[in-house]
C-alpha cells in the first residue's frame, strides 16, 4: 500500500452491513536503532544513531475491524495496545473524555440501548 505522508489522523469506517473498522494514520519514522517508545521523545538530532530510516508502511499501522466489544472510542486516548509493534501512540493514556465515554456507552448497552447518530452528537 505504501506510506502515509501527513497529520496522524483517526479514521472510523462503517457500512450498511453493519460492519466497523478503525484505522489510525501516521507519518511515524522506522529508526536503525532498537530502543522502545523512541519517536516519543525529544532525540539529539547533531549524532546520527537518532535518525529516520524510513517511514512506517501503512500496512504495519494500527487497524482493527468489528471489535469484540462492539465499538470505538477515540478522544485523545491510546488507541494501540501495549503489545504494538511500533511506539505509534505509546505515549497516550486514557483521558477523562474517553473513560467517561466508555462509561456511557457501557451502561447503554447494558440497559439495551440501540445507539444512533444523535446520540453520539449529544455526547
Amino acid at each position: 500500500m505504501g506510506k502515509y505522508i501527513g497529520p496522524p489522523l483517526n479514521y472510523l469506517l462503517a457500512d450498511r452491513s453493519g460492519n466497523i473498522g478503525y484505522a489510525l494514520l501516521s507519518t511515524s519514522p522506522i529508526r536503525g536503532n532498537e530502543y522502545p517508545y523512541l519517536g516519543c521523545r525529544v532525540l539529539d538530532g547533531s549524532i546520527s544513531k537518532h535518525d529516520w530510516e524510513d517511514i512506517t508502511d501503512i500496512t504495519a499501522l494500527p487497524f482493527v475491524l468489528n471489535p469484540k466489544k462492539g465499538y470505538f472510542v477515540t478522544a485523545n486516548n491510546r488507541v494501540v495496545p501495549e503489545n504494538s509493534k511500533f511506539d505509534i501512540g505509546a505515549t497516550m493514556t486514557s483521558t477523562s473524555r474517553a473513560n467517561r465515554l466508555i462509561e456511557l456507552i457501557e451502561d447503554g448497552i447494558k440497559q439495551g440501548k440501540k445507539f444512533n447518530h444523535k446520540d453520539m452528537i449529544a455526547w
